[in-house]
């Protein structure tokens, strides 16, 4: 791909392939597209089980459908059975007709559209709160419009004439107006083959990812029902798990909350954990808000290496604490003995959710106190046991978290394409 810049021209792209010159050509969403009655179907109005025609909700727009709607690919909802609206005859969406989103709660999400690229033999409708726009010329490249629809400059002018408080809405009126530009159909052709190919590449990560995820979750079920076990160095199997309570594997202890109201508790010497700065990842050295020495002794002092547990309300979110710090009263924290590892526990109680869970209540608030967290009772296999098993497991996070960073580098690339292809 060559690169062409000509800040003085707006109708002419930054990037280019090679064998394209010229103007794009500026055109109003109403020179191109005729709009056309869509139906107010609620989602009670709909079924996923059977039906003749299927209908296009505003919020799979948002949330679930690709730019490119392919019928054989996405999931879509039926219409019941006597609900199908008089004026379905001559508006079934077709293939290269676009199905905007005209309503939403997020500023993110107003706008958003699909190209549809595949119906088939099936009927479909535009339902709720959604804009149907057929093509009124061949000049337009079948999934060229599907990706510019996500371009930086066409997402920008439709959350300009974005209007509302609470729920934002885009108007057939303001929106017919709303001007993008096009190239001659064979660059369409050849910037629509190129970012639809992008597309599959992010989709192949995003499955190889999941993939390792459920590798991982098949892996932890057997491994801790041990139906899989592992063999020490000499290739002899483990001994049997011993029941123990969390009280019996290390010292448990619950945070607490220094005064607020006395600033010299709080500074930068160490991390102070509540459980809206645990995440995704498994180890923990930073928070939010941290607290000075004065702040730690008045606390509760946690080591390194110990494993953080919330017991009030989001119950079970788990992280290893890689530095000297201390936590909030949401939070139960284990310092294991030297016959456990902090590793395997993570993983142990993170299999195990559901039971903390459960042992926490059901109702109004859960909360699962120091008393009965430490009477909870688990399996535990030996320290060797232990080690192998949590370096497996965090091999697998690790290859997991790789891949998680190849999609948030390709997906940053792709942004930065889409600013350079289109105008």
């Amino acid at each position: 791909m060559t690169q062409k810049v000509e800040k003085q021209k707006k109708m002419i792209p930054e990037l280019r392939f090679p064998g394209f010159s010229g103007e794009w050509e500026e055109k109003r969403l109403g020179e191109v597209y005729s709009f056309r009655v869509t139906n107010s179907l609620s989602r009670d109005k709909l079924n996923y089980e059977s039906g003749e025609i299927k209908n296009i909700h505003y919020g799979d727009i948002h949330k679930k459908f690709r730019s490119h709607f392919d019928l054989n690919r996405e999931r879509v909802p039926f219409i019941n059975s006597g609900e199908e609206p008089k004026h379905s005859n001559n508006n079934f969406v077709e293939c290269g007709d676009l199905v905007l989103a005209d309503a939403s709660e997020d500023y993110a999400d107003i706008g958003k559209g699909i190209e549809v690229c595949h119906v088939g033999n099936q009927k479909v409708l535009s339902g709720l709160h959604t804009l149907l726009l057929k093509r009124k010329c061949n000049n337009v490249a079948l999934g060229f419009v599907g990706h510019l629809l996500k371009s930086p400059t066409f997402r920008l002018g439709v959350k300009r004439i974005a209007q509302g408080t609470k729920v934002l809405g885009v108007s057939k009126s303001y929106i017919q107006k709303l001007s993008f530009y096009l190239p001659k159909k064979t660059e369409q052709k050849k910037i629509a083959e190129f970012l639809t190919s992008v597309d599959e590449w992010i989709k192949n990560l995003r499955s190889q990812k999941e993939s390792l995820e459920s590798y991982k979750k098949g892996m932890m079920q057997k491994i801790f029902s041990q139906e899989v076990g592992f063999k020490d160095e000499g290739g002899e199997e483990f001994g049997e798990w011993e029941e123990k309570r969390l009280g019996e594997v290390g010292e448990i202890i619950t945070g607490s909350t220094p005064s607020t109201k006395n600033k010299k508790y709080y500074g930068d010497d160490f991390p102070w954990i509540t459980p809206t700065d645990i995440g995704a990842e498994k180890d923990i050295y930073v928070s939010a808000k941290s607290l000075t020495k004065k702040g730690i002794d008045k606390g509760r002092f946690i080591p390194k290496d110990s494993l953080l547990v919330t017991c009030i309300a989001s119950i079970g979110k788990n992280v290893v604490l890689k530095v000297d710090g201390s936590c909030n009263q949401q939070i139960n924290s284990i310092t294991p003995n030297k016959a456990n590892i902090v590793n395997f526990l993570y993983f142990l109680l993170e299999k195990n959710k559901n039971v903390l869970i459960r042992f926490a209540g059901a109702g109004g608030m859960q909360m699962l106190n120091k008393k009965d967290f430490s009477n909870l009772k688990f399996k535990i296999p030996s320290l060797s046991e232990q080690q192998k098993i949590a370096e497996f497991l965090t091999s697998l996070d690790k290859l997991i978290e790789s891949k998680q960073k190849q999609i948030v580098k390709a997906e940053e690339w792709k942004k930065g394409l889409m600013q350079g292809l289109f105008v």
